[in-house]
């Protein structure tokens, strides 16, 4: 059971959950009037932000909204092997990719963005100061 069902389950709420890929999402065109994708792109390689950046277009509805999160350039992880240009594997293996605005406005560039904002807040590890970028934004897609 994963944290989701986990909560639900605490919560004695019913969620219909399921898993897949982000790049084929399991659902017909037009289905949602709004998707939340947050943490997910970052750990994409360029075909597959590609890709997932379509399919997120074609399940949401004509102005359906989008939510967005992902990591920004000047983060304090940024870096590693580099695989692709701003993205890199990790000893973990886990792919990061580093955002711009506008490289995540080519994306999903059949939208008009209601908010855009980037984030840029300081942590403390261990006694040292690191910096955590983050953008988010709200779009609605073109009808």
């Amino acid at each position: 059971m994963g944290k989701l069902e986990k909560k639900a389950e605490d919560r004695n709420i019913s969620l219909p959950l399921f898993h897949s890929s982000a790049t084929h999402i399991p659902f017909r065109d037009e289905s949602f009037d709004a998707v939340l994708c947050t943490g997910v792109l970052q750990h994409l390689l360029e075909n597959e932000r590609k890709e997932t950046a379509d399919e997120i277009t074609r399940v949401l509805k004509p102005e359906g909204i989008l939510f967005l999160e992902a990591f920004g350039r000047d983060d304090f992880r940024y870096g590693g092997d580099e695989i692709e240009p701003h993205t890199f594997a990790r000893k973990n293996g886990i792919i990061y990719h580093y955002f711009t605005k506008d490289e995540l406005k080519e994306l999903f560039w059949s939208f008009e963005y209601i908010d855009f904002k980037e984030e840029k807040k300081e942590k403390i590890f261990h006694g040292k100061r690191y910096s955590r970028h983050s953008i988010f934004f709200v779009a609605m897609k073109n009808a």
